[in-house]
């Protein structure tokens, strides 16, 4: 029980990596806050935390809306009173010709891979200066450091999380919280995340 007593912020918990990472957290103590924008699959994860004797607390929301994660803060805080850890796994995936790239496909990919990201870290950032200890762990991805045809969007958006978090983690070491970023490979997963329509 490495967590216990410890809350975890997970986003795109409902499915594939982030729901891995939530059960795995609950294993070894945490509460967890799952967080995404479909409530069954998350309503699922929170009972198999239940089923460990673990808690879990579900938030749908929409990590590119400044509304929606001040809320996850928020709730996070009056259940749990106080944040340790950050997971920043939600994510969109858009596999076209650059061409072919919309620019609702381009602002729908920055907004969530990486905008998501800088508003969760910053929403949560504040607490964990205050009670000098956290750890943020950001999922970029392998097309993160490598370019790859068709993924014009996807790539800038895992890059740019690499430079986040690198800047990032020079700039709060000091208050004793660890930035991280995990580059993952193809995971077999069902995306079934998809957008939809969530409060303001």
């Amino acid at each position: 029980m490495k967590l216990k007593a410890k809350v975890a912020i997970v986003t795109g918990a409902g499915t594939g990596i982030g729901r891995a990472i939530a059960l795995a957290y609950a294993q070894e103590g945490a509460a967890v806050v799952l967080v995404g924008r479909t409530q069954e699959t998350l309503a699922k994860v929170a009972d198999e935390i239940g089923a460990l004797g673990g808690e879990a607390l579900v938030v749908r929301a929409s990590v590119s809306k400044p509304s929606n994660v001040r809320r996850i803060v928020e709730e996070a805080l009056a259940r749990f009173g106080s944040i340790n850890i950050l997971v920043n796994n939600a994510g969109v995936f858009i596999y076209k010709g650059f061409l072919d790239l919309s620019l609702k496909d381009w602002d729908e990919t920055i907004d969530t891979n990486l905008k998501g990201i800088f508003l969760c870290c910053q929403a949560v950032l504040p607490g964990m200066v205050k009670q000098k200890q956290g750890n943020i762990i950001n999922i970029s991805s392998i097309h993160g450091k490598i370019g790859d045809a068709n993924l014009a969007a996807h790539c800038a958006s895992k890059f740019g999380v690499i430079g986040l978090t690198q800047a990032l983690a020079r700039e709060v070491i000091e208050h004793n919280i660890n930035v991280n970023v995990i580059c993952p490979g193809q995971v077999k997963s069902n995306w079934v995340d998809e957008p939809e329509a969530l409060p303001t």
